[in-house]
């Protein structure tokens, strides 16, 4: 199962706010931003569908804490008060002010939901039952990643971490073959620069002036490239024309040219027939895309 990891000032947003509607004995509701690192041996091309199998870290890398003046929390359940138009404004501005710059210039990055159950120790699980419990919720969260080509949620639930004194614990979920819950452990709190952290937030190389200029230079020497297409969670994939109905395809890991690998297949358009995908470890942007071409012809 993957490991589920924190940034150190995600978790301080995301415990503050439990503890303060801790004291009130109520639940509490944080979102998150988080991404995730693919296993080494997964070798599926961006637009394909992702299981938890494929999924070796979660890493939660930053969190919001909602206006408190909106939140309508109760002991068993964490919701809002939008009593107007005006209130509705004001929550749909201050969530997107927030996540939508973060998100533009990390692609790898989605939007999630950790809540707490205060009254849990140790361990905890999300409810389900009808449209107000947490399983519906985490349910049309998944609706939402599919189209995403991502065939699982992260649900975080915050209890407490010991018998005798308030330590928060965050335990993490995700969904089985089915759409079974299942548990993914606690999560790790990591520092803000942790490696796993620096990877999800790297910009992706067409975002930077050094790789745009590669990008260029791909084109210039390769007029056979045909496109470079943006696909979901910071992954980029080229398409190249190696003759009548036959493609290349190269595609780059979001943290690329830092990762030092691409995954590549080519098709026969004509017969619908893709070859099996290979990885091929680059040395980052020395890596020419005619080198790949003239191995292949």
């Amino acid at each position: 199962m993957p490991q589920v990891l924190i940034t150190q000032s995600a978790w301080t947003t995301i415990a503050r706010e439990v503890s303060f509607f801790d004291q009130q004995n109520k639940e509490a509701i944080i979102y998150p931003l988080f991404g995730f690192i693919r296993k080494d041996n997964c070798l599926k091309a961006p637009w394909t569908m992702l299981t938890l199998d494929d999924i070796k870290y979660f890493i939660v890398t930053h969190a919001f804490a909602p206006p408190r003046e909106l939140c309508h929390h109760s002991v068993a359940r964490a919701g809002f008060m939008l009593l107007s138009e005006e209130d509705e404004i004001k929550w749909e501005e201050a969530l997107k002010a927030w996540y939508q710059p973060l998100c533009q210039r990390f692609p790898t990055l989605e939007i999630g939901n950790v809540h707490s159950h205060q009254f849990a120790r140790y361990s905890t699980w999300p409810s389900s039952g009808g449209q107000s419990t947490d399983y519906y919720r985490i349910y049309k969260f998944w609706q939402h990643l599919r189209t995403r080509k991502l065939d699982t949620p992260l649900e975080i639930i915050i209890c407490q971490g010991s018998y005798f004194r308030r330590i928060w614990r965050a335990c993490c979920f995700g969904f089985g073959e089915t759409q079974n819950i299942v548990s993914l452990g606690p999560a790790k709190i990591i520092t803000d620069d942790h490696p796993l952290a620096a990877q999800i937030l790297t910009p992706p190389f067409n975002l930077t002036s050094e790789g745009l200029f590669w990008k260029l230079e791909q084109s210039r020497k390769l007029p056979q490239i045909e496109s470079f297409d943006n696909y979901y969670f910071g992954w980029i994939s080229c398409k190249i024309r190696l003759a009548e109905n036959k493609y290349l395809f190269v595609n780059f890991p979001p943290s690329f040219p830092s990762s030092n690998h691409v995954l590549w297949q080519t098709l026969d358009a004509e017969k619908k027939l893709w070859q099996p995908m290979k990885r091929l470890n680059v040395n980052g942007f020395n890596f020419q895309l005619t080198d790949l071409v003239k191995e292949i012809i």
